[in-house]
């Protein structure tokens, strides 16, 4: 649960926040317990629209049909890093990371760049697109997609 002073823009990262949000003037006074409702977890969306988009087409497309899971945390060894990474190749160790305008700059940038290293050294290949990218020309994204599929498919 979030409380905040004023309604955010309804874009990354708020839009996840707001989705199905209830606005109140007045706080109510009983303990909070009680005021916790939470709806069924299959009724939230996951991820952005644009996560959401781009998990569709993938769906939609032959090729490409059930090779990934969204929204996975990966454990990278017995001590390493656990990322949550967008979409999961499993079998091909291929990962799609969709971002948003918030990933151009510092912290973000140097910290997805942390996070490619850590996946290329456990052996998964990362390709990042831009949600302006996606938004602007899905099927090109899908093609990048499939030709990292494709490369995984040809590696020994």
């Amino acid at each position: 649960m979030a409380l905040l002073d004023e309604e955010p823009a309804p874009e990354a990262p708020w839009d996840l926040l707001l989705y199905d949000a209830l606005i109140v003037d007045q706080f109510p006074v009983e303990p909070a317990a009680h005021r916790l409702i939470l709806p069924p977890s299959d009724t939230v969306p996951r991820g952005s629209a644009i996560e959401r988009r781009m998990r569709e087409a993938l769906q939609a497309t032959p090729d490409l049909a059930g090779l990934f899971e969204d929204e996975v945390t990966l454990q990278l060894g017995a001590l390493g890093p656990t990322p949550r990474v967008d979409l999961l190749w499993r079998d091909g160790k291929v990962v799609v990371e969709l971002d948003g305008s918030e990933h151009e700059r510092d912290p973000n940038y140097g910290a997805d760049r942390h996070r490619d290293y850590e996946l290329l050294v456990a052996g998964y290949l990362v390709l990042r697109l831009t949600n302006a990218e996606v938004q602007l020309d899905l099927s090109r994204s899908l093609e990048k997609v499939r030709r990292v599929v494709n490369l995984r498919r040809e590696l020994p």
